[in-house]
């Protein structure tokens, strides 16, 4: 419902609130509309105070004594009450924004013409005021802070700025400092220092061939460094692609070699677990070391006495540990880990029951290191220990005692140091010498005659040795003894 409206009095004088029934006559005198006729009394049809009335009553209107305002008990077609405030007309609204807009544009107006008679006042100043302003050409100096305001606040980067191309301090001894409360950007002598994270595009390196030198450590948030070039030295960091060919390479040495390990001591057995403590039997996929006191995760514990293995591994394959025997070596080791645990199979129980889903391995530990983390996967490999021959066909380097002959590949294939000890008959100890004329022949030496030290001289048996040797070359190359009766060789 609309809001009751007072005629124009200059066209009606008397007029009739239909929502009330009160009639109101125009005063001239006063200038105003008073009531001459009401059907109820004031306090009937209008409740005085800062609260509504509560039950409503017949109570139409509501004066809100808090706020001095007059409202209006009004429903709406759907049977929805409320007070609603009475208002002036929208028209008298509507023409006071026009008026406050037009008020604005007057203000601003008369903002623009103040500004201009300002300036136009300052340039008066500035110019017979000028040793107190930094001339704009021909350089000049100032003492003190110099600050910048935005012309235009919606764009300050634009109007708030230096423009310069260089700034220098003119002195080795000083620096220049940019920031914003404190030191952000040091730029000194001989180096250059800013505080807080630098974004750029791309950093370039200054001399051609020199690289970018990294003095200390380099620490990136997300570990990314892309863009690497292939690795050539040492030194060099390698991208990912080529660390992943490497590693697929050495994933094929491996496959390798595991295949010459194979042809040693071939696999009985092999398969991927996980570590577990979880229940009383591994699930599958799962393992689980076992100490007479209980569960264990080191696989160097040496109480370690049982190894229990699902009869299927990690990757669904089943195992039914049919050829495994007493005697055979169990092997749990995690790729790139160091931990392993090695042991020797004294029982196997459970493998030819249907009803069982994991094999029961009574062991004795051999070797072992590491933790069977929880959840880490672990390969196993059932071997039979490589069986090999034994070194008694040989000499040892420490000393020992051959037959047969020796023979040296060339001349000087016998190395000699220190002293010469013979041992034997007069028949079985001799030397290569020469005899009277010359000529090669074996000659015998006395065991009791023989002397360790060759520094030694004697004048006893001719066949007996007391010069040092010496190496000597041509148609008797060999080493040379020297003795009373000749000379004596041992050809190499």
């Amino acid at each position: 419902m609309a809001a009751f409206q007072f005629p124009d009095p200059a066209v009606l004088q008397t007029v009739t609130n239909t929502i009330t029934g009160s009639t109101y006559q125009w005063q001239e005198s006063s200038g105003k509309w008073v009531i001459t006729r009401k059907t109820a009394a004031i306090g009937d049809i209008i409740w005085e105070g800062d609260l509504p009335p509560d039950p409503i009553g017949d109570y139409k209107l509501w004066y809100n004594t808090d706020e001095l305002e007059l409202n209006f008990y009004y429903c709406d077609a759907n049977g929805v009450c409320a007070w609603v405030p009475t208002s002036v007309p929208i028209q008298v609204l509507e023409d006071l924004n026009v008026f406050v807009a037009e008020a604005e544009v007057d203000i601003n107006q008369l903002k623009y013409r103040q500004t201009l008679q300002q300036n136009l006042l300052d340039e008066l100043y500035v110019a017979h005021q000028q040793d107190n302003y930094v001339k704009k050409e021909g350089g000049d100096s100032m003492e003190g802070p110099l600050v910048i305001q935005a012309q235009d606040p919606t764009d300050a980067r634009a109007t708030k700025k230096v423009q310069t191309l260089g700034v220098f301090s003119n002195s080795d001894s000083s620096a220049l400092r940019l920031g914003t409360t404190r030191d952000r950007v040091y730029v000194g002598h001989d180096d250059v220092s800013i505080n807080g994270p630098v974004k750029v595009g791309e950093i370039q390196e200054k001399s051609n061939g020199n690289g970018i030198k990294v003095s200390n450590t380099l620490t990136m948030s997300d570990n990314k460094l892309t863009g690497l070039p292939e690795a050539v030295d040492d030194t060099d960091a390698v991208p990912l692609v080529q660390l992943l060919d490497n590693v697929s390479i050495l994933q094929n040495e491996i496959v390798e070699l595991e295949e010459e390990i194979d042809a040693i001591a071939p696999s009985v057995e092999r398969g991927q677990f996980i570590s577990t403590t979880y229940s009383n039997a591994p699930r599958d996929g799962e393992f689980m070391l076992l100490t007479l006191a209980g569960k264990t995760l080191d696989y160097g514990d040496p109480d370690i006495a049982i190894v229990q293995l699902s009869k299927v591994d990690n990757e669904g394959v089943a195992h039914t540990y049919a050829d495994v025997e007493d005697g055979q070596l169990l092997q749990l080791f995690e790729d790139g880990k160091p931990d392993y645990g090695l042991y020797l199979i004294e029982g196997v129980a459970g493998n030819d029951d249907p009803s069982q889903t994991a094999v029961t391995f009574t062991v004795s530990p051999v070797s072992g290191f590491g933790e069977a983390t929880e959840g880490d996967l672990a390969r196993l490999k059932i071997f039979k220990a490589p069986e090999g021959g034994t070194a008694d066909g040989f000499v040892l380097k420490t000393g020992d005692t051959m037959t047969g002959t020796l023979t040296l590949s060339n001349t000087y294939a016998l190395n000699l140091k220190g002293k010469i000890q013979i041992n034997g008959s007069t028949t079985s100890s001799r030397f290569l010498g020469t005899n009277s004329s010359g000529d090669m022949e074996w000659r015998t030496a006395l065991t009791s005659q023989t002397k360790s030290d060759w520094n030694q001289s004697s004048t006893g048996n001719a066949a007996y040795i007391y010069n040092k040797p010496t190496v000597v070359t041509g148609s008797k190359a060999g080493i040379k003894i020297s003795s009373t009766n000749g000379n004596y060789y041992i050809e190499g």
